[in-house]
């Protein structure tokens, strides 16, 4: 399966999110900014960041535990713990995501991530524990 292609209608395509980069190293992905995502004071839902975030290191997780990437392993690497901190917000344009492997064991895997605006500044880091477990 290419995971830089959409995969069918579910969250991730809800929301919008594109992966544009995958390599064994990181993983990049966006999101824009629309009305529907925002939260009651104009900002993009802080659930929305997180959900990038996760999606992200999600994928990055995948290629730690398939480095080929042909999906070939039928382990999941499902996030099992997130910590985030939220630094800033948008009302308009792209934010990015990318994700970064810091520890790379047989069934534990933690990924950094940081999503950043249009411009470049830091809105949210976060880091997750994944699982990789038989789907």
């Amino acid at each position: 399966m290419n995971l830089l292609k959409g995969t069918g209608s579910n969250f991730v395509t809800t929301l919008g999110i594109r992966l544009t980069e995958l390599t064994p190293e990181h993983a990049v992905a966006e999101m824009d900014f629309r009305p529907e995502l925002q939260q009651l004071t104009g900002v993009l839902h802080t659930g929305a960041l997180l959900s990038l975030a996760d999606t992200t290191a999600t994928y990055a997780s995948m290629r730690v535990v398939d480095p080929s990437g042909a999906s070939s392993d039928p382990r999941f690497p499902l996030a099992v713990q997130i910590s985030a901190n939220l630094v800033g917000n948008v009302r308009e344009g792209t934010v990015t995501a990318e994700s970064r492997p810091i520890h790379r064991g047989r069934t534990m895997i933690v990924v950094e991530t940081t999503v950043r605006d249009c411009d470049g500044r830091l809105l949210a880091t976060v880091t997750t524990t994944h699982l990789a477990l038989n789907r």
